[in-house]
Order: structure tokens, then sequence, then C-alpha cells
């Protein structure tokens, strides 16, 4: 097994023609998988953190406030399944879903099952911040 998150990566979007940049963290690396942006980086040696970007949020704050009202509805209706962190992300002005991996050994076939699990919850969210009227919520690039 690889214990680089950047060479499991690599051979991820490889695999599935993502694309994969370095950060400014030592082990970290986002990977952009069609409209979703996921940082992964190493919390001290057994965790791996994963951040995906569900919204931007809006300088209204009008907007902004019934943007977080609809995800914490959202959050309350998933609360036996859910597992991750939403959060809102001040430098980024967006809301994120993050998930810590507590392993240290790292590999491709666990990296796939923790990446489709993360981006169905980031659609789950997603689809809560679009109108009623809006046909396919779960049609993200993927």
């Amino acid at each position: 097994m690889s214990t680089s998150i950047k060479d499991v990566m690599s051979e991820l979007a490889a695999k599935f023609k993502w694309e994969v940049e370095s950060t400014d963290k030592l082990s970290g690396c986002v990977a952009t998988i069609g409209e979703n942006s996921v940082e992964l980086f190493r919390r001290g040696m057994a965790d791996v953190v994963l951040s995906a970007k569900v919204i931007e949020l809006s300088g209204d704050p009008y907007e902004r406030n019934q943007l977080i009202d609809k995800l914490l509805q959202a959050a309350l209706l998933k609360k036996n399944e859910f597992s991750g962190i939403l959060a809102i992300d001040e430098a980024s002005n967006s809301i994120v879903y993050s998930h810590i991996l507590h392993t240290a050994d790292i590999s491709i076939e666990s990296f796939e099952v923790v990446f489709e699990w993360l981006l169905n919850e980031v659609d789950y969210f997603k689809a809560q911040c679009l109108s009623p009227s809006y046909s396919n919520p779960f049609l993200f690039g993927r």
C-alpha cells in the first residue's frame, strides 16, 4: 500500500481523468472532479482530511442566511447517516463538507470508495441549494 497521498491521487487521476494539483501543504493536493474540487492533506501521521467545497456563499446576508438554513435542515434530515463535517470556510467564502479518514495506510481502492461516498454527500448538499425547478440535481460533471 502506498502512504503518499499525491501518489495515490496521481494514479486515480490517470484512471478517472481527474486533475490533481499540489498545494502549499507538504503532503496535500487538490483533486478536481467535474465541477467538484476536493482538498486532501495529512493531519498527523494517521489521519487524512478530505474537504470538498459544496457552494460559494453570497455576499448578500439574506441570501447567505437562507442558504445556511437550507443546508442545516438538510444535515438534520441526514443526522443518522451524517459522518462528515459541514462548515463555513471564511477564507474561501464557501461551505465545505469535510471527512477525516482515520488511517495511516492509504490505497487506490480505499480512496475510490471514500471519493464516491464524499462526492455523493456533496451532491446531496448541492441539490439542497438548488431551486425546486431544477430538473436533475445529481449531475455535477462526474
